[in-house]
């Protein structure tokens, strides 16, 4: 998910550079490495971006309740989708559908049933995002 549309040119130059990256990081345990083909598209438009049981969304000054109220939409809107496509209602959303799950983060930016959500710890102010944790 980009904060701002990417033209066709900057994505396959992230993709070159992500790979190029990646060939230096495995360094000699890949052997002849070949220029892959990578094919990319647009999946959707959305709000929010789905994480190992959290979703995101960009930190644009939304108050806590404007956050809340804004996932709340996303996760009615996906069990919607998912109702009309015959899957279950929370497929996809790793838990997100039960609101009883929602959290923030501790100190150490680990999920924490304690801490009320959206998370706004030093991760996330730090990546521009506010998470919900589930």
């Amino acid at each position: 998910m980009f904060r701002e549309e990417k033209s066709v040119y900057e994505i396959n130059l992230m993709l070159i550079e992500w790979w190029d990256k990646f060939i230096k990081r495995k360094g000699d345990k890949i052997k002849n490495p070949s220029t892959p083909v990578m094919r990319w598209g647009l999946k959707e438009y959305e709000t929010w971006c789905l994480e190992w049981f959290s979703h995101f969304t960009f930190d644009e000054g939304q108050s806590d309740e404007e956050v809340l109220e804004s996932f709340q939409r996303y996760v009615d809107r996906k069990v919607m989708q998912n109702l009309k496509k015959g899957k279950e209602p929370g497929s996809g959303l790793m838990g997100a559908e039960e609101r009883w799950r929602w959290c923030g983060a501790g100190s150490d930016g680990k999920a924490d049933s304690n801490v009320p959500p959206p998370c706004r710890c030093k991760f996330c102010k730090e990546q521009g995002v506010i998470r919900i944790a589930h």
